[in-house]
């Protein structure tokens, strides 16, 4: 049962990655367009979806405007950079213009991500939820976080896409490649679906950790029958 909602979890987040699309796909060129083929393919788009060429509709409007910021983004350098390991959100980055102030707001973003979850972990460890895993679910914490920040800051992709999940995609699944962000966009719905599973498989695994879990009525009762 855990392994079935792990392999839809996956399948969950890869459907919606291709439901948002990405720049690359919207405009249909490859993740190693160069800027002359980019310039060429947003030319050929922008004859058709111009607002000039169709109806303007604020949904043909809005269209051409996103054809317009994916060309743009991607002519240039930096903002491509951040783009491929980031997404979309970059665009929300005000003053940002160089590879190290998207890192740097990167690496902001991302201590805020897992520094919330460290605190949730660390509430539920406190309050009691957490009696199976607690070590191990600090080490996935960490190593995410980890892998996270070596695959948001590399100049090129990790291996595991670029030798094992992209040519798996291409070759047989037909379709495009994952850029870094949506990579990790997977990797964190991945570790939160283990995080959830540690807690289902804790009273199996172990069971004395199960057996000391004592519910308030019954802790009451004992403290009761210890009064008398």
């Amino acid at each position: 049962m855990i392994t079935t909602y792990l392999l839809y979890t996956i399948y969950e987040a890869h459907h919606t990655i291709r439901q948002a699309s990405d720049y690359y796909q919207d405009l249909g060129i490859p993740h190693s367009a160069s800027d002359r083929e980019i310039k060429s393919r947003f030319r050929r788009l922008a004859a058709l979806y111009h607002p000039d060429k169709v109806a303007q509709t604020a949904t043909s409007t809005d269209f051409f405007r996103h054809l317009k910021t994916a060309q743009d983004t991607l002519l240039n350098p930096s903002a491509r950079f951040a783009y491929d390991r980031f997404g979309p959100t970059i665009s929300n980055w005000a003053n940002s213009s160089s590879i190290r102030d998207y890192l740097t707001i990167g690496a902001v973003q991302i201590l805020q991500y897992y520094g919330a979850g460290a605190v949730i972990l660390y509430v539920l460890g406190l309050t009691g939820h957490l009696q199976f895993g607690v070590y191990w679910r600090w080490l996935g914490l960490l190593t995410l976080a980890v892998l996270e920040a070596h695959i948001a800051s590399r100049p090129y992709a990790p291996r595991l896409a670029s030798h094992l999940l992209n040519p798996l995609l291409t070759t047989i699944g037909n379709q495009p490649p994952y850029l870094p962000f949506q990579l990790i966009q997977i990797l964190r719905k991945v570790a939160l679906t283990l995080f959830i599973a540690l807690s289902q498989l804790g009273p199996l695994l172990s069971p004395q950790v199960a057996a000391k879990t004592v519910s308030p009525e019954e802790q009451l009762q004992r403290d009761r029958k210890s009064v008398v």
